[in-house]
């Protein structure tokens, strides 16, 4: 059985064997392409087996079921039990969370050409890059099986796009949120 009732649920009858499966391939891709690195990511609902899998050394679920600082924040609102809360900007960013993987099913489709906060392995998983640490993404530059926007690219597109005095509250604005990301102080 598979509906909800209330909002609880017969869980075990979500995970399928293809499901599983799926998981897996997608946590086996992000433990290949990352490799022992000290990534510090969150992965969205649904995900659990691929955190399992994965072997990656810091994660933490979306909805605080993994992560007891997360777990603990006030709850906003009444909603299906255990998944009521959210990492938003500020704890992602405190707690420096560097990618959050989707729930996506593959194949997954590459975003409008314009996004630059995306990396996908493969066609298998994709993850929105929260704070880009080149220790961290310096290593995927040359995985062929691993696509992103470089920091120098998206550096180099964001100057372009603000540049002129008209723009400048743009351009401040932009560079106000690279550097909370990469965790410096504004100047």
């Amino acid at each position: 059985m598979t509906e909800k009732i209330r909002g609880i649920a017969n869980e075990p009858a979500y995970a399928t064997k293809p499901y599983l499966a799926m998981r897996e391939a997608q946590a086996r891709a992000a433990a290949q392409a990352l490799a022992r690195a000290p990534v510090r990511a969150m992965f969205e609902g649904g995900m659990c087996m691929f955190g399992y899998y994965s072997g990656l050394p810091y994660l933490a679920e979306m909805s605080g079921l993994t992560q007891y600082s997360l777990a603990k924040k006030p709850l906003a609102a009444r909603g299906y039990i255990g998944h009521e809360k959210v990492g938003d900007a500020q704890w992602l960013t405190e707690n420096r969370i560097q990618l959050i993987f989707s729930q996506a099913l593959p194949p997954v489709q590459r975003a409008e050409p314009g996004r630059v906060d995306e990396i996908y392995f493969g066609d298998t998983l994709k993850a929105r890059i929260w704070i880009y640490v080149d220790a961290i993404m310096d290593p995927l530059r040359d995985n062929p099986a691993v696509r992103f926007v470089t920091i120098e690219a998206t550096l180099h597109a964001a100057k372009r796009q603000t540049a002129g005095p008209e723009k400048r509250p743009l351009a401040d604005a932009l560079r106000a949120e690279v550097e909370a990301r990469l965790g410096k102080p504004g100047g």
